[in-house]
């Protein structure tokens, strides 16, 4: 099942009070925000609910509860406000709905993935759990199956299983409400730097554990010592640095000084100290490749003398030879 091969379910058209319905406990969906709620809850306040929710009609009704008939499977955001506005106004708010026969677990959960695949993106953290669950049912792995099923793209589902890897306090901090939540990115874009971190320094890993380093991140991060998660670039690009180099040793001293406090110096100013200057020059070394394989590829006959490219390429000259006489 994909978003491009399965169309969206069609069934009875009704119109029906949200009482009558209840929430998907299989939705991916668990994170809404008050300001495009607000948004949502406004036009829903002017014009009603315009497009139809999905729901199912559920096999077997709960004798607490014998008018909740329907199980929400897409449209959960529009029932939401409806109940907001309904408490307000003490007035029902009509809620147009296509009714579908009810589908198991599975079918459920791919059915959700593939009606919002064609719409925007759920977070990462609860896709990355829901998608978790279609892993032990199928027992399988493979991104491009795990895409297909899903109608999630490959880069959605590597990134939902990089997330799993990490323990599920992890997670929790990624469904927190906002401005408390730690997003899923930002553990998506710490994976690698574990990765360089346990390959080379094995010692320092071991050490701290991989939960330690991650603790470690987690305050720098709330503590405001890391401000972007592209930060964690360019640790990686520090740790690195080295192949570039950069001074072993200092590099690892520096890297070991930001594991093992959250609070003894940023990345980024760490970066700069003692890694910029490296990436600078490993940019231009692949710039100097590059135009050396176009310089040789020019046909040269075809110029006229008086082209600028050769007055260019004189200038450039100089600052070579100036450079390659101060290495002597």
């Amino acid at each position: 099942m994909s978003a491009s091969s399965e169309p969206v379910p069609q069934g009875r058209l009704a119109t029906l009070r949200s009482d009558e319905i209840e929430r998907n406990p299989h939705n991916p969906r668990i994170l809404f925000d008050p300001e495009p709620m607000g948004t949502l809850k406004k036009s829903i306040e002017e014009v009603g609910i315009l497009v139809p929710i999905f729901v199912y009609r559920k096999r077997e009704v709960d004798p607490k509860h014998p008018e909740v008939k329907y199980v929400i499977l897409d449209g959960e955001r529009r029932w939401l406000c409806a109940q907001a506005i309904e408490t307000e106004r003490r007035s029902e708010i009509p809620i147009p709905a296509n009714i579908i026969a009810e589908p198991s677990i599975i079918q459920n959960i791919l059915m959700m993935f593939n009606i919002h695949g064609v719409r925007e993106a759920w977070d990462i953290t609860p896709t990355a759990l829901k998608l978790e669950v279609v892993i032990r049912h199928f027992k399988r792995k493979s991104i491009t199956e795990l895409a297909k099923l899903t109608g999630l793209t490959p880069a959605r589902v590597r990134d939902s299983q990089v997330l799993l890897s990490f323990d599920r306090k992890y997670l929790d901090m990624s469904l927190r409400e906002k401005p408390r939540r730690i997003t899923g990115d930002f553990f998506i874009q710490m994976y690698p730097v574990l990765d360089l971190v346990k390959n080379r320094y094995p010692a320092i890993y071991r050490k701290l554990g991989r939960n330690g380093i991650i603790d470690t991140f987690v305050e720098k991060y709330e503590s405001g010592e890391i401000r972007a998660v592209t930060e964690f670039r360019d640790l990686a690009n520090l740790i690195r640095a080295p192949d570039l180099g950069a001074s072993p040793s200092v590099v690892r001293s520096k890297v070991e000084n930001l594991l093992t406090s959250a609070t003894r110096g940023s990345i980024r100013s760490t970066f700069k100290e003692e890694a910029e200057e490296y990436m600078r020059a490993e940019r231009l070394r692949i710039l100097a490749d590059r135009l050396a394989k176009n310089l040789k590829a020019l046909d040269i006959e075809s110029l006229s003398k008086r082209s600028t490219l050769f007055t260019s390429l004189k200038e450039l000259r100089d600052v070579v030879d100036s450079i390659l006489e101060k290495r002597k």
